[in-house]
């Protein structure tokens, strides 16, 4: 009897992982061509994990292109902590943003010269009638 329990929790395992992975593989998709539509630029994330027990999203080489051959924004990385609760009350409430290696990079369109800019720490809250799901948009820390 204990062999078919061990099998049992081991097959609800495995079946909890590989539906994490592909909700992830998928998730990646759904937010490359979103961003790529809202803000008509070609959008690159090399990988993009979503832990849906902790709110956690994690995103590696994320990088929003000017054009073919110069980025406007890269990051090495984005971690964003949410509550995933606070969604069943359509409000989306972000504990933590950390942009890791953010650059900026500005062209001025007269003279053609270059100005990389990093962001800095902010603390914010903002509020915002979205029209889809969310109602509302929480920020508590941005690094």
């Amino acid at each position: 009897m204990k062999k078919i329990y061990k099998i049992i929790l081991l097959s609800l395992g495995i079946l909890i992982f590989l539906l994490v992975a592909g909700t992830n593989m998928i998730l990646k998709e759904i937010v490359i061509s979103s961003l790529e539509s809202s803000l008509n630029k070609r959008v690159s994330i090399s990988s993009l994990w979503l832990n849906p027990f902790t709110g956690t999203l994690f995103s590696r080489n994320v990088t929003i292109w000017k054009d073919e051959k110069d980025p406007l924004l890269s990051l090495k990385s984005i971690e964003v902590n949410t509550d995933p609760f606070k969604l069943f009350g359509r409000k989306l409430s972000i504990s933590e943003l950390r942009l890791i290696e953010p650059t900026l990079n500005l062209i001025n369109l007269e003279d053609e010269s270059e100005v990389k800019k990093e962001t800095s720490p902010q603390i914010g809250k903002s509020d915002s009638a979205s029209q889809g799901f969310i109602k509302e948009i929480e920020v508590h820390n941005i690094a």
